[in-house]
């Protein structure tokens, strides 16, 4: 645990000094890092791919046969930061809009809804396959198990912070532009943090040869 926890150390004051740096910097430099395809978000592209890469680098290949819908998933959430699903369909697939509104093509329409329909199928069978051993895992403690267990928070915490003042809107609650500011800088620096997460993970898991 004791190199685990200079893991999480190090991710943790790592994310909190670039929280600290994007604050301080001047607005132009601050949307200049946090803008599509900006700094922070072509970081963590990137770091999906180093996930990636370590796991093909310990040439597993039985490993990497039977477990291929890990690395199916990972590889999903790169091309999801990257907006890759935007180059065919024009916008998200993953917003209500593309399917409401009269302009969308059908073609593109029944597209996305294929792709959410894959995406869905494929992360209810990992939860139904690996779903009770992380819980094992993450109650006996297992390094890389606390650390998948991190990204899946990351991941809740930052889309509940995503479009914020949407969401608050429905209660008829308000926030400055400054505070929304923050919080997407918050957002986008917490979704940073899924990848380097789950690379911990795997530099820990095929470290210690223990299982997901």
């Amino acid at each position: 645990m004791t190199n685990a926890k200079a893991w999480f150390f190090s991710l943790i004051g790592f994310l909190l000094i670039l929280f600290l740096i994007v604050l301080i910097l001047p607005r132009p430099q601050q949307e200049l890092f946090l803008a599509e395809n900006g700094v922070v978000e072509s970081l963590t592209f990137i770091f999906y791919l180093v996930c990636l890469a370590l796991i093909i680098k310990q040439r597993v290949w039985g490993w990497i046969r039977s477990r291929w819908h890990l690395l199916a998933i990972v590889a999903l959430l790169a091309l999801r930061e990257a907006d890759f699903h935007v180059l065919f369909t024009g916008q998200s697939i993953f917003r209500t809009r593309l399917y409401v509104d009269p302009e969308t093509p059908f073609m593109v329409a029944a597209s996305g809804m294929v792709v959410i329909i894959l995406i869905l199928w494929l992360f209810l069978y990992v939860l139904r396959k690996y779903g009770l051993g992380l819980v094992k895992d993450i109650k006996n403690r297992v390094s890389s198990a606390l650390f998948i267990l991190m990204a899946i928070l990351l991941v809740l915490f930052s889309k509940s912070i995503d479009g914020i003042t949407r969401k608050l809107g429905v209660f008829n609650i308000e926030i400055s532009k400054s505070a929304e500011f923050s919080l997407m800088q918050l957002e986008e620096i917490s979704e940073l943090g899924i990848p380097l997460s789950l690379c911990i993970a795997v530099v820990l898991y095929f470290s210690q040869r223990q299982d997901f």
